[in-house]
Order: C-alpha cells, then sequence, then structure tokens
C-alpha cells in the first residue's frame, strides 16, 4: 500500500513545473483544441503510467499556439537530452527526454504542421520503458 502511495505521488508531480503542465491546464479545454489524457494504459510491449496529448489549431487559436511555443522552450532548457527537426530555421519536430523521477522515463515530443492544415501537437508521456524504445515504438506505429 505505501509503495502506491509513493508511486501515485510521484507521477503527480512528475509534470509540475513543465511549461506544458499549463498548456494542457490553461488551454485543453478550448475550443479549437483536443487533448487526450491516458493512464496506465498498456500499448503491446509498453506500458505508459500517463500519455497525453494536445492537437491545437493554429489557426483558430494563434495565442494558444504561440503559448505551445513558448512552453517547449521552457522545458527545453531542463531537457536531459533534446533532438529537433528544424525547418528554415524554426523547429518543426522536437523531442525531449526530461530528467528521470525515479524509475519514471518522462518524454516531450512537439511537432508543428503546416500541411494540410496548421496545427500543432504536443504529447507526454510517463513510463518506466527507457525513452528510447519508447520514440522507436512511436515512429513505428506511424
Amino acid at each position: 500500500m505505501m509503495a502506491f502511495l509513493l508511486s501515485a505521488i510521484t507521477m503527480a508531480k512528475a509534470q509540475e513545473g513543465l511549461g506544458i503542465q499549463q498548456m494542457f491546464q490553461q488551454y485543453g479545454k478550448n475550443k479549437g483544441v483536443t487533448m487526450v489524457e491516458l493512464r496506465d494504459k498498456d500499448f503491446g510491449d509498453y506500458k505508459f503510467s500517463l500519455f497525453k496529448s494536445i492537437t491545437i489549431s493554429v489557426n483558430k487559436n494563434t495565442e494558444a499556439a504561440d503559448f505551445a511555443r513558448k512552453c517547449i522552450e521552457k522545458d527545453q532548457a531542463e531537457a536531459k537530452k533534446v533532438q529537433q527537426v528544424m525547418v528554415n530555421g524554426v523547429p518543426q519536430s522536437v523531442f525531449l527526454e526530461l530528467p528521470k523521477l525515479g524509475k519514471i522515463y518522462r518524454l516531450v515530443l512537439f511537432n508543428e504542421l503546416t500541411k494540410p492544415e496548421d496545427k500543432i501537437v504536443i504529447i507526454y508521456i510517463e513510463s518506466e520503458a527507457n525513452s528510447e524504445d519508447i520514440l522507436k515504438f512511436i515512429l513505428k506505429k506511424k
């Protein structure tokens, strides 16, 4: 029982202080925004203790899109590992491996799509699986 409570407290604190946490809280229920939250979900060999995503229509919500970019910049400064795809000097895709909390790997994926529609997608994952394995899993499923 004590291990369960400790695990729940650790997971609750995993997002604390992250820019994207503010993004989910402030814009998650707005019009033109789609948010998904799954807890303790198995995807084959992988179990995510938390999977959160937010999709923002840039044309319908420019304020939220600008805030999302700022949140990613903030979290990037705290990241243990950063991988980016730049297009015309602007980050189009960003992968952040945040410092682990206990056994929990924390990952942020950011993608800004301009075609066929302008939208931003942010995904936050917490899992005990290795971050490289999770990234391979996500890219394989695309």
